[in-house]
């Protein structure tokens, strides 16, 4: 989930306007792509986080700053939310990695606090 947004269904571009506001900068794949996919590639920036989606799903999001949510998790929460909200144990790792159909990686600081996270799932 992406601020309460499935990530595993289509990707629907007024609902993340809706959620998350317009883009500071948005870049789209254009009619030869709508075309042959069916829909439209997006690149979406808020300040620091960037939001990609290709092949009509969202594929990556790469997490710099507070403002959007990761299985509820954001910039500035610490490893015991991690930890309670996946049931692991991280062992004090400064960057784990959580697998399932897709990959999310936290990083964290020397004080166990999230200061960058990235989830990736394959498209096509």
């Amino acid at each position: 989930m992406l601020n309460g947004i499935p990530t595993n269904s289509l990707f629907d571009y007024d609902r993340y306007v809706e959620v998350l506001g317009m883009p500071d900068r948005e870049q789209r794949g254009g009619p030869e792509i709508i075309e042959e996919f069916g829909c439209d590639d997006y690149m979406l920036n808020y300040s620091q986080n960037k939001i990609w989606a290709g092949h009509c799903l969202l594929s990556d999001a790469f997490i710099k700053e507070k403002g959007i949510d990761i299985n509820g998790l954001e910039i500035g929460d610490d490893r015991i939310k991690v930890e309670k909200t996946f049931l692991i144990d991280t062992k004090s790792k400064k960057e784990i990695w959580i697998w399932g159909n897709s990959v999310l990686i936290i990083k964290f600081d020397s004080n166990d606090i999230i200061v960058d996270m990235r989830f990736s799932q394959k498209t096509t």
